[in-house]
């Protein structure tokens, strides 16, 4: 079967990382016994002093979840706006939890891709599905423009909300994530998030970052239903933060907290944008940061100018990477050919052609179009049997690019209104106030070449109170607009348009 063939084909290339993995732990192990055999003593004191560490971090960590979420914002722990920039935080790496570029082995669940559970197909239909509708919003509402979307973490704060909202409210977000059964999907969205950050490889062999982050930011002046406040922590991993919104420093502590969890990518100005807000207000943010490198990279010296046909009456030069003649796996449908690249960390990228004389915008328009591509590519049942494997001559533009979108609007349009009405009470059993939310909007950039691919988002959500190839060859040449999409395990976690490679 052909969606079985893409799965040799991947399993083939990942052979070599899962022969040095094995190669590291069995030299390890037998490295392990030897030095417990000639000093058994000192390794029983070692064990000893970790297990006392481990009580003491317990106990720090029970004492700090006891202070009924009150973040105690000194000054010496805060960074003032005007000195948060990329010198003064990097410099002061030891003092910043830098939870991106160093990640503790004893934060990973053990043998956590061995006995990883499986996400439920209804969970990722249902979200191929949401994908699909909220990027054709995002595209048909920005034409003409590169476009980046992090539907994973728009999905993930929506998914909060849910949880924080009643009655009219919830049932309109329900059914935009087509949601059925509340405990079912908490439970299938907690194992897509572990699943998005799961490492294969030890941590000091490891080389890509995938980290997907939430908060929430409450108002010291209400009261919050600390039932609910302790689910979020426990179900969503969502750090939860008390203070005053119109304080600087607080605004300097999100800031911090943003910058720090898109690798240092982006710094919001939360003295500008809160000047004005009410008081009674809690504010959600969630973090996307990325980087892995390509499984087969690119050698830099097929790299080469060429042209990029923005439109019939527009195009530009840029710079091409170039594989030649390769084995590799590709998707021919009527109006399109796609191919993927796998990265390290098992991530791949999805690349989608239309055919000439079909814009992006018509082509994602299509209902079930995309959704039925990414399935495809991702489960080997689906009726879908158009992966082949042969070979493949690509030619891919190197990019770099940011965007901001309004997901607003693009809520309201999948029938979310509620939560934005004043007069709703959308969330009277979560807060003794009145909120309802005034914005959501999202910030993403990306970048790929030869070596590899970065990318980082932050979504923040605020709220007030009150003709095709041979079946065994192909020649992709992504030259005019195109599309792209991220994924692992089956979860896509980044889309996006690339209608001018340079700008």
């Amino acid at each position: 079967m052909l969606g079985l063939q893409y799965t040799n084909y991947y399993n083939k290339n990942i052979l070599f990382n899962n022969s040095a993995l094995n190669f590291f732990k069995e030299r390890s192990f037998k490295s392990v016994k030897k030095l417990i055999k000639s000093y058994s003593i000192f390794y029983i004191l070692i064990l000893a002093c970790i297990v006392f560490s481990s009580c003491s971090v317990k106990k720090e960590h029970d004492l700090i979840n006891d202070q009924n979420y009150k973040v105690e914002h000194e000054k010496e722990q805060v960074i003032p706006q005007e000195d948060l920039s990329d010198k003064n935080l990097q410099d002061n790496s030891e003092n910043t939890s830098d939870i991106k570029t160093k990640i503790e082995e004893d934060d990973l669940p053990a043998d956590n891709y061995r006995n990883k559970k499986n996400i439920s197909k209804d969970f990722l239909k249902n979200f191929y599905d949401f994908t699909e509708q909220t990027f054709a919003h995002i595209i048909r509402d920005n034409k003409g423009k590169n476009q980046i979307y992090a539907p994973f973490n728009f999905y993930l704060s929506l998914s909060i909300l849910n949880e924080l909202s009643e009655e009219d409210a919830r049932e309109e977000i329900q059914n935009a994530l087509n949601i059925s059964d509340a405990k079912d999907h908490a439970s299938d969205l907690n194992t897509a998030l572990s699943s998005l950050q799961e490492r294969k490889f030890p941590i000091e062999l490891s080389i890509d970052r995938h980290n997907i982050n939430t908060s929430l930011w409450l108002s010291d002046k209400i009261n919050y239903q600390d039932n609910l406040l302790n689910m979020l922590q426990s179900q969503y991993n969502t750090e939860i933060f008390r203070g005053d919104l119109k304080d600087r420093e607080f605004q300097n502590l999100m800031a911090k907290w943003v910058y720090e969890n898109t690798n240092f990518e982006f710094q919001p100005d939360y003295h500008k944008s809160l000047d004005q807000i009410d008081p009674y207000a809690f504010i959600s943010l969630s973090t996307l940061d990325f980087y892995d490198e390509w499984l087969n990279p690119f050698n830099e010296e097929d790299t080469r100018p060429d042209t990029f046909f923005i439109s019939d009456n527009e195009k530009i030069t840029c710079d091409f990477m170039n594989m030649e003649e390769r084995d590799h796996p590709f998707m021919v449908g009527e109006d399109f050919i796609s191919t993927v690249c796998v990265l390290k960390g098992h991530e791949s990228m999805l690349f989608i052609l239309p055919e000439e004389g079909l814009s992006v915008d018509d082509f994602i328009g299509e209902k079930g179009k995309l959704s039925e591509i990414i399935y495809g590519w991702t489960d080997e049942e689906a009726p879908v049997k158009k992966v082949s494997a042969g070979k493949v001559k690509l030619s891919v533009p190197k990019f770099a690019y940011e965007n901001e979108i309004d997901l607003k609007e693009t809520a309201e349009k999948m029938g979310i209104k509620k939560i934005f009405d004043k007069n709703s009470r959308a969330f009277s059993s979560f807060a003794d106030e009145d909120i309802y939310l005034t914005d959501i909007s999202q910030a993403s950039k990306i970048e790929i070449n030869e070596k590899g691919c970065s990318a980082s988002s932050y979504t923040e959500i605020f709220a007030f109170g009150s003709s095709g190839p041979k079946d065994d060859e192909a020649e992709i040449i992504l030259n005019r607009p195109f599309i792209y999409i991220l994924y692992k395990n089956k979860v896509p976690f980044l889309a996006g348009v690339v209608r001018n490679p340079i700008g």
